[in-house]
């Protein structure tokens, strides 16, 4: 079935163009457990303005400054180490944004994601997997800014979709404002309670802070092999707040990265059109996939926001699925997620086979390895033919 509608689905012979494309690239989730739905609307009606304020971040991440920093006019010197280090957007996010910025004659048949997932590369002088990484005196520096800059988003955030938090609630979607204590911050400990309740989200620390900026708060997770910033909500289905649930928007994930590259893959460019968005693809050596995406800061002071590219998607889904498969799926949404994996390398195996992908300028003599990328996650689960015989009696 599929999980998109690449047609227009006008019910008006006078609808404009603008609402045309709109219903063009309109995520179908009837068939998506409630809470999924939801949080997948959420995500569709605030990506414009969430990919605007991630092209923010990005700009101020670089910068390596804090905004007391760039208020006082500090230039410490350890803050040129993040000058090169872009974020990127990886997931089904970035599965999403390639779709959309693709006509093809084929119909995806994935389902849409539920949040924003971004690496934030920082330089580490440490193995690669070496738990030392988010000790160091780069990696202090890098989430003191990280963390400094993740909530600015969320304080932007609370500023600019006022009015989509109310088309949501039209929609029967309330997101609500944290609670608040008498010293006028937000109030984590309810809040952590409610994570507590999603196995996703138990370890999640809300920051206390200021209250009344609107329903956007942001929490972490702190952990001696890896580091994330989030930026969340509580919604519910009603205007009570009985059944309210925790979700996360975006998810910031800070990657220790041993090597850097030049500028490459697909750079993403929010445009005021409808379709609101538009990717780009810079040419450079991509045999280290694990390097931080480096923009030349000499030729161009801007920074960039990117996705992943495909090759590295499909990589990602191939080890997603081999995990999931491994422990035979035991956690509760695995075997929807293998499916989910699956059939984004079928659609994105279709469109690198009949050149779609040139659209957005990626060489057409990449299409092989994302070809075989994608196949190598098809074939996962008919590769062991015991495995194979276990999935047939799921």
């Amino acid at each position: 079935m599929c999980k998109y509608t690449c047609t227009p689905n006008a019910t008006s012979a006078h609808q404009s163009q603008h609402d045309t494309e709109q219903v063009r690239w309109s995520l179908r989730t009837d068939n998506l457990p409630q809470a999924l739905r939801t949080r997948a609307l959420v995500v569709n009606t605030l990506l414009p303005d969430s990919l605007r304020l991630l092209s923010n971040f990005a700009t101020n991440y670089t910068s390596g400054l804090t905004r007391v920093e760039c208020a006082q006019n500090q230039r410490p010197n350890a803050a040129k180490q993040l000058r090169s280090c872009d974020p990127v957007i990886y997931g089904g996010i970035a599965y999403e944004l390639l779709y959309r910025s693709i006509d093809a004659p084929t119909e995806a048949i994935f389902r849409s994601t539920t949040d924003i997932d971004v690496h934030v590369p920082f330089v580490s002088h440490t193995k690669k997997d070496d738990r030392g990484s988010f000790r160091s005196k780069h990696a202090s520096r890098a989430l003191k800014v990280a963390q400094d800059r993740v909530l600015e988003f969320a304080e932007l955030l609370n500023m600019s979709s006022s009015s989509l938090v109310q088309t949501l609630s039209e929609q029967g979607t309330t997101i609500h404002d944290p609670q608040t204590t008498r010293e006028g911050l937000i109030d984590a400990n309810a809040l952590q309670q409610l994570a507590r309740k999603r196995p996703s989200s138990r370890f999640d620390q809300v920051l206390a802070v200021e209250a009344g900026w609107g329903p956007f708060f942001v929490s972490k997770i702190e952990h001696e092999a890896f580091h994330t910033f989030k930026v969340c909500y509580v919604f519910s289905e009603n205007t009570s707040k009985s059944d309210c649930q925790y979700a996360e928007l975006v998810e910031f994930q800070m990657f220790p990265v041993v090597s850097r590259r030049g500028p490459s893959g697909l750079e993403v460019k929010v445009e005021d059109h409808s379709n609101g968005l538009s990717l780009v693809w810079t040419d450079t050596d991509l045999n280290d996939k694990t390097a931080a995406p480096k923009t030349n800061h000499n030729q161009n002071k801007r920074a960039r926001l990117w996705i992943e590219t495909p090759a590295a998607l499909a990589d990602a889904s191939g080890l997603a699925v081999y995990n999931r498969l491994s422990r035979h799926c035991w956690n509760d949404g695995d075997w929807e997620k293998v499916l989910t994996d699956e059939k984004r390398a079928a659609w994105l195996q279709e469109v690198s086979q009949s050149d779609a992908l040139s659209q957005v300028g990626i060489p057409s003599h990449l299409s092989q390895d994302i070809v075989e990328a994608c196949q190598s996650v098809l074939d996962l689960r008919i590769e062991d033919p015991v495995e194979m015989e276990y999935w047939n009696h799921v």
